[in-house]
């Protein structure tokens, strides 16, 4: 039997989560011919995790991280309380993107910022004042 948590499965994930931090702090807003999100139905006396295992159960991030997207996105899906689904509702498979925005706004980094004209650098005398050195 294999084991399914070990210092390799550990190491791919967080590989994984630095991509996708490194990526969105590099990248350019999402393009507009990105994937759409998948759609599945709820089954009968499903759970949101249950739900969760199902459509997203081989990606390496945590349960508690994956609800989060999830309810975010799916939030007119799930009875009150939060634990179980509508029966027959269709809910929305989070994709990479929103992935990848979630855990910016859980890691704290900011969108990235749109470069306005007045950025361009300081003109030679707005310099002159600079300490220089050799």
């Amino acid at each position: 039997m294999k084991p399914t948590h070990g210092p390799l499965r550990m190491l791919s994930s967080i590989a994984l989560v630095l991509v996708l931090v490194a990526g969105a702090a590099l990248a350019a807003p999402a393009p507009a011919d990105e994937a759409p999100r998948q759609q599945a139905v709820a089954r009968r006396g499903e759970s949101v995790d249950a739900a969760i295992r199902r459509t997203m159960g081989d990606l390496p991030f945590k349960e508690a991280f994956l609800r989060s997207v999830f309810l975010e996105i799916n939030g007119s899906a799930v009875q009150p309380g939060g634990k179980r689904l509508v029966t027959g509702a269709t809910f929305q498979v989070p994709n990479a993107s929103d992935l990848r925005t979630h855990l910016d706004r859980v890691m704290g980094v900011p969108p990235p910022a749109v470069q306005e004209a007045s950025s361009v650098p300081a003109a030679p005398a707005e310099k002159r004042h600079w300490v220089r050195f050799p």
